[in-house]
């Protein structure tokens, strides 16, 4: 989201998660969202340019929700399971998974803490033995 000023309260950003927050996980999830965004960012030029085109005119770009992709690896593990507990350990909430249909994935959506100013997320794994087998 665009925003100008300063980022939404949780109310504003539909968040009820009520969960608490210690100061250690605070910065740790915080040191892991900005390494992520560091490698988005290197990867993804035409993002920093939309970034610096929208802060020049004076937006303020604000994460308000994240997708993440996952896959089944080849021992049988749950991407999505693990990104799941990953959250989970910050104090996200899982919420409903969710269906779409005609596609083979697992998908669900995690709220962040209420206190904190973090991003949903959306986490959707593809169920690849489920594809036809010229894909």
């Amino acid at each position: 989201a665009l925003v100008r000023g300063p980022v939404p309260s949780a109310r504003e950003r539909c968040v009820l998660n009520r969960a608490a927050v210690t100061k250690l996980q605070l910065a740790k999830f915080d040191e892991l969202r900005k390494g992520l965004l560091l490698r988005y960012l290197q990867r993804t030029p035409s993002a920093v340019r939309a970034i610096r085109l929208l802060e020049a005119r004076g937006g303020h770009v604000h994460n308000d929700h994240v997708a993440m992709r996952a896959f089944v690896d080849s021992a049988g593990q749950s991407g999505l399971h693990f990104l799941v507990k990953l959250f989970r350990a910050f104090g996200y909430a899982v919420q409903d998974n969710v269906v779409i249909p005609g596609l083979p994935v697992n998908a669900t959506w995690l709220e962040p803490p209420e206190q904190t100013d973090w991003p949903k997320v959306f986490v959707s794994e593809l169920r690849a033995s489920e594809l036809p087998s010229v894909a």
